[in-house]
């Protein structure tokens, strides 16, 4: 049972961002209540607000933080933790995302898990659990130093060794069967999921952005989003050929010409992006920009409708 979730410097949020969903003093629609042995936790928690203010995003981390720990064992070395900053700020674009769950596994005891990561490494790792009214630590990281009660040290230490500066300690560890980090692993990889159900843009729309007429569609696409109180200044469509890779050829659809197969040499690249205008602390501006895929669920809507 998930009780909360914080995320900062991830996406749109550039401050922390916590969704709380313990009961506290909550008394109303007792039907809402679960109960995880001790704790209580509601069953059913709604997030609203206003188009492109990180409903989606929130979801989006979520989902980002489960994939990294759940995939961290297949990840290979020196390979890219596909982290996006805060964009908006210049600070912040070179700074680490932070991401924490707090959750009662399925044995009852609740766990704090948490990490901070950038595109390199990462760079804090921390898993507790509360066995009394206080947390008692499990492990903690800090780049590559490791800390760890006496209690756990003479299991957990020797398997530091077998991980690295890219991979998770808590998959890392329950890989190689350490039962301190098992049960809260198992819960992270299989006991949360998230369905942001992201609309893709259709083939209509992106042809239409790209034919005779992509100008005006752009432009008219502009016009909707400041309409909707959405900060963006210009769309930008870049259409590229590229040489299909011989090894991917074989993937790539063809058509059969008497009874040959005939394949691409090239493969059109379409990439969408959108401009924002920001105000930096001293006044002046300056353009952001984004992928469409980072943008907000009804921002990518709103795109492919105009």
């Amino acid at each position: 049972m998930l009780t909360r979730f914080s995320v900062k410097n991830f996406a749109c949020f550039k401050e922390e961002a916590i969704l709380d969903i313990n009961v506290g003093n909550y008394k109303e629609h007792k039907g809402n209540i679960i109960n995880k042995g001790k704790y209580k936790g509601l069953s059913t928690a709604l997030v609203y607000g206003a188009n492109a203010s990180g409903k989606t995003s929130l979801f989006k981390a979520m989902t980002f933080a489960i994939n990294m720990v759940k995939f961290s064992n297949v990840r290979q070395i020196n390979e890219s933790l596909h982290v996006i900053p805060f964009k908006f700020d210049e600070r912040t674009i070179n700074e680490p995302s932070e991401f924490e769950f707090q959750f009662i596994a399925f044995d009852g005891i609740k766990y704090i898990y948490g990490f901070k990561i950038n595109t390199k490494k990462i760079l804090e790792e921390y898993l507790y659990k509360y066995t009394s009214s206080r947390a008692s630590k499990i492990f903690s990281r800090k780049e590559e130093k490791y800390y760890f009660t006496d209690k756990e040290s003479g299991k957990l230490e020797p398997l530091t060794r077998m991980n690295t500066e890219n991979k998770f300690f808590i998959a890392t560890a329950t890989a190689w069967n350490s039962q301190s980090t098992r049960i809260p692993f198992e819960w992270l990889s299989n006991y949360i999921e998230t369905f942001t159900n992201i609309t893709d843009l259709t083939d209509t729309a992106i042809s239409r952005y790209k034919g005779e007429k992509s100008e005006d569609y752009k432009n008219f696409t502009v016009r909707i989003m400041k309409e909707a109180d959405i900060n963006i200044s210009k769309i930008i469509v870049d259409v590229k050929r590229i040489k299909v890779d011989s090894l991917m050829k074989p993937f790539v659809p063809g058509v059969v010409i008497n009874g040959k197969l005939i394949q691409p040499e090239e493969q059109e690249r379409i990439t969408i992006s959108t401009v924002h205008n920001i105000q930096r602390d001293d006044g002046s501006n300056i353009d952001c920009v984004l992928n469409i895929a980072e943008e907000s669920q009804a921002t990518q809507m709103l795109f492919s409708f105009g």
